[in-house]
């Protein structure tokens, strides 16, 4: 029997994970409709200035809340998988079933941080920036560019190895306070027997 504390946190916890992810798909679709909008009236202006690191401001933000939501679902998702999957034969089996799924989906499957869509849109904001000014402004403006597509790049190759680490980091957390708990009464148990 799980303990009604224990309960109300995985509860709480699947309920944080169904609502960031919502999230993060509304994030990603209004963060690249506002660079759009905003690029279309940079565009409309001539504006042949720093006046396109505006639209990238936003897709690199988009991106990187985008991205700071993905991790913290998945890195959820392995606490729940070690904390109350791992320890009831019985119980939910969610995060075991994702991360086994994922595992054995194509390269080019789904892509939840979407990096995809903002590399495109970072392209094209490059596209519309580079006849911008003077070489110094140019060189400026490419510099930002490269950034945001590195931040992007870095996104993608952290989110293909996190559910393993993160598994393995909460495994190791759980086995230390198992064997605190086995060696001093004083450490509090954990949430599920």
């Amino acid at each position: 029997m799980v303990p009604p504390a224990a309960l109300e946190e995985y509860r709480a916890l699947r309920a944080t994970i169904r609502a960031r992810g919502s999230l993060r798909v509304t994030l990603a679709l209004v963060s690249v409709s506002l660079w759009a909008l905003l690029a279309a009236t940079v565009e409309w202006a001539a504006a042949r200035t720093m006046a396109w690191l505006l639209p990238l401001v936003v897709l690199g933000l988009g991106a990187d809340i985008v991205g700071a939501l993905h991790i913290g679902v998945e890195r959820i998702g392995r606490y729940l998988q070690v904390e109350y999957e791992a320890t009831d034969p019985a119980g939910p089996h969610w995060e075991h079933v994702a991360m086994a799924s994922g595992a054995s989906q194509p390269r080019g499957g789904l892509q939840p941080l979407f990096t995809g869509w903002f590399a495109c849109a970072v392209l094209t904001n490059w596209l519309l920036a580079a006849p911008a000014g003077t070489l110094p402004l140019q060189a400026l403006l490419l510099m930002a560019h490269g950034a945001v597509l590195l931040r992007l790049w870095w996104y993608r190759q952290f989110a293909q190895t996190q559910r393993q680490r993160d598994l393995q980091h909460f495994t190791q957390i759980r086995a230390a306070r198992r064997r605190a708990e086995a060696c001093n009464s004083d450490v509090p148990p954990s949430p599920v027997a």
